[in-house]
């Protein structure tokens, strides 16, 4: 049985309804006080309390329905009639059941007063088990109308819970779709990536979220965490709306329906930027300073050879100076020896700040010198020198030796990377980064390219692909060009090859 949120029970549990402290309760609405008399008996027998009204004028004056089971509503009344009653009970008593009572046979009235919202249309005389019966549906039917409400409310709750739990944890967490669009995240992430998620929603994750250079191997772990089972760790970074980068250890889980349909993927990483730049720094260090230890020894000892070469070429200097041509080469040693000693002190400073000697320079002419630098590289296998430029100067506040240095590097590796009879080429354009006026210069290659899990990690300290060399080249790249507050990513230029994109702020002395 049934009394506002409990069950009704069937008429055959009478001692268990008895033991009820409050029995369900319906109103019989009948002008004949034989048939309210008998309605009443066959109710209260069953276990129900039972309350009579006479007249339409009764039923109206009456207060409290919240705890009405169902009204048992005559045809017809002296003062009314049940087709204008129902919606008036309907709308005191929502959730009470209905049930028409009349003498007449009327299958218009019979179907009008259903589609009101009746539970039954029963025909005197009163069959008192066909009443049960009607009871029973109403009972049954609200049953499960409560076991509906109490499953929504626990969803309700389960919801706001998860709800809470997702917005109050201290770690980033993002739904996505199963083609990657971003379907929400919490506020975690919305605060650390400055993104609002209305402003998101529906975006990319990859193009909005992920580096450039990392994109394609983050979403090859995106589908394997599609077809993967369990949960799939791993790390990468992420770019926020000021171009910070902040680097999440991420545990992603494919999500799927009850018929396992793939729903998009749940992933919640912690941000570990400050961790990992603290084990960088310390392994660094430890690295540094076995290399400082060599190249000291080093460089004291070149610094003799150095200084001899260097008196050698200035009185031969003197013996040539009538011959230009000679001169011009003699130079461009006495420049060699000078950016050797330089390089060599810069190696064994390398884990000291790097102090910028900033001046007008024009970025154009500096990575031309760099290639003239290189020319019995690139004349040995022929190669051939393209240029994109937005103009004939690309000028800047920087330090000329600094970025030559890089310029070169870079070119180096690109001639070495070429075939024989190949294209190396450079792109300047003039742009923003950071809002700031800035050079940004693509450098590609025609080689064979840089393998994706290479691309993450060639300008760490001593990370080398090549079978010599102590992999401080790119990474002293790296640090010119963050000490001149701009930026260097690795990816694939257009046709293959490698690419190599260096952006430079303009700058004003």
């Amino acid at each position: 049985m049934i009394n506002g949120d409990t069950t009704w029970a069937l008429p055959t549990m009478l001692d268990e309804r008895r033991a009820q402290t409050t029995a369900p309760l319906v109103v019989v609405v009948e002008d004949d006080t034989d048939t309210q008399a008998n309605l009443q008996d066959i109710l209260e027998l069953d276990g129900f309390q039972v309350e009579t009204v006479g007249t339409a004028a009764e039923l109206r004056d009456r207060k409290d329905w919240e705890n009405v089971a169902a009204t048992l509503l005559d045809r017809r009344l002296p003062d009314g009639d049940a087709l204008e009653l129902i919606p008036y009970l309907k709308a005191v008593a929502p959730r009470s059941a209905i049930v028409v009572i009349t003498g007449y046979a009327d299958v218009d009235s019979a179907v009008t007063a259903l589609r009101l919202g009746t539970a039954d249309y029963i025909l005197k005389p009163i069959n008192a088990e066909a009443l049960r019966a009607s009871l029973r549906r109403i009972a049954e039917q609200r049953h499960a109308d409560q076991a509906l409400r109490d499953s929504r409310a626990q969803l309700r709750q389960e919801r706001d819970f998860v709800d809470s739990l997702i917005e109050t944890v201290p770690s980033a967490v993002v739904l996505l779709d199963a083609q990657g669009k971003i379907i929400r995240f919490n506020r975690w992430l919305q605060e650390a990536s400055g993104y609002c998620l209305d402003d998101v929603k529906g975006d990319d994750w990859f193009e909005r979220f992920v580096p450039g250079m990392d994109r394609d191997v983050i979403k090859h772990v995106f589908d394997n965490v599609l077809s993967a089972g369990g949960i799939v760790e791993h790390t990468n970074e992420i770019v926020a709306r000021d171009g910070r980068r902040i680097e999440i250890r991420w545990f992603s889980k494919a999500l799927r329906g009850p018929d396992q349909a793939l729903i998009g993927v749940l992933a919640s990483g912690q941000d570990v930027t400050a961790l990992r730049r603290a084990q960088e720094k310390a392994v660094q260090s430890e690295r540094l300073a076995a290399v400082g230890q060599a190249m000291a020894g080093l460089v004291h000892e070149s610094r003799n050879a150095l200084q001899r070469c260097l008196a050698c070429t200035e009185l031969l200097a003197v013996e040539l100076e009538d011959h230009p041509e000679a001169m011009v080469l003699i130079q461009r040693i006495q420049r060699a020896q000078s950016d050797l000693h330089l390089l060599f002190e810069e190696v064994r400073q390398y884990a000291a700040p790097i102090l910028l000697n900033r001046g007008a320079c024009d970025l154009r002419k500096l990575y031309l010198r760099a290639w003239e630098d290189l020319a019995p590289l690139h004349l040995e296998k022929q190669l051939t020198f393209q240029e994109q430029c937005d103009g004939t100067s690309c000028s800047c506040d920087a330090d000329a030796f600094r970025l030559t240095q890089v310029f070169r590097n870079v070119l180096e590796n690109a001639m070495q990377a070429s075939p024989a009879n190949g294209i190396v080429g450079i792109e300047c354009h003039l742009g923003e980064f950071n809002d700031e006026p800035a050079y940004c210069l693509r450098f590609r290659d025609q080689g064979s390219g840089i393998p994706l899990e290479a691309r993450t990690r060639i300008l760490e300290p001593f990370y080398t692909t090549k079978a010599k060399g102590t992999g401080l080249g790119m990474a002293i790249c790296k640090r010119i060009v963050d000490a001149h507050g701009g930026a260097i990513s690795i990816g694939e230029a257009p046709g293959g090859g490698a690419e190599i994109a260096i952006t430079i702020p303009r700058g004003t002395r």
